[in-house]
């Protein structure tokens, strides 16, 4: 996706930014999110496959993650620390699509939900579509955080999952037009290089999809992985 864009992106980040408290935090206690104040996006290539190994039907696509982050993260597993308010699906055009597809039926559009119906969406131009999910049940779209990697004072990663995924593949097969929606979280880890953060990626071995209110011939379930760029990078310090 185009840097100019990505900016695009993160300034529309920060204007759905939500208020999170942060927790007083006493020495070595919490992890400090530098650069996390006005919302952050993440941006890259994501591939979704119905089976972790037999990858029957696999959808690619250019994704980009709109989230609002607390300013620090007490080092507690299961600590709510943002809310992802939006996601940029990069289509592409009729001549020039940027999803790619392989598997026996026909995509046609890949939906992020708030609750049960699609997000609000507007055009950004070029066949992105941006949806606002932060209108979602409450339960939905949530970061929570699950851990560190590293040795302290010296942290190399931040593992997190996004609790509450919600997403509707569109297909057409042999003439039928089939919405599948699936729900699950998303794990992922930010990595840590001499405190900055720049990279996320999902972690394919627990990043599971699950089908409900579909048709059976929709997958059971889907993974994910992928690899993203955080706009703007993070500076990460112990607290």
């Amino acid at each position: 996706m185009r840097k100019s864009l990505l900016l695009t992106l993160a300034l529309i980040a920060g204007t759905l930014a939500l208020t999170l408290g942060a927790s007083p935090a006493s020495a070595n206690s919490s992890i400090a999110l530098r650069g996390a104040e006005r919302g952050v996006a993440s941006a890259g290539v994501v591939t979704f496959g119905d089976q972790p190994r037999l990858e029957i039907e696999t959808i690619t696509c250019d994704v980009t993650i709109l989230k609002t982050m607390a300013t620090s993260i007490p080092k507690v597993a299961g600590t709510l620390f943002g809310k992802v308010t939006g996601i940029a699906i990069d289509r592409g055009t009729a001549g020039v699509p940027h999803c790619a597809f392989r598997g026996f039926e026909v995509l046609t559009d890949i939906v992020p939900l708030a609750g049960r119906g699609p997000g609000i969406h507007r055009e950004l131009g070029g066949g992105v579509l941006l949806y606002d999910v932060s209108g979602g049940a409450p339960e939905e779209w949530k970061l929570i955080y699950d851990g560190f990697q590293g040795v302290l004072p010296e942290i190399e990663g931040i593992n997190y999952h996004i609790q509450g995924v919600r997403l509707r593949f569109d297909l057409s097969f042999m003439g039928t037009r089939l919405r599948c929606l699936y729900e699950g979280n998303w794990f992922k880890l930010i990595a840590i290089t001499r405190g900055t953060a720049a990279i996320l990626r999902i972690i394919l071995g627990r990043s599971m999809f699950r089908r409900f209110e579909s048709p059976l011939l929709c997958f059971e379930t889907y993974t994910s992985s992928g690899e993203l760029t955080l706009r703007p990078g993070l500076t990460i310090r112990l607290l």
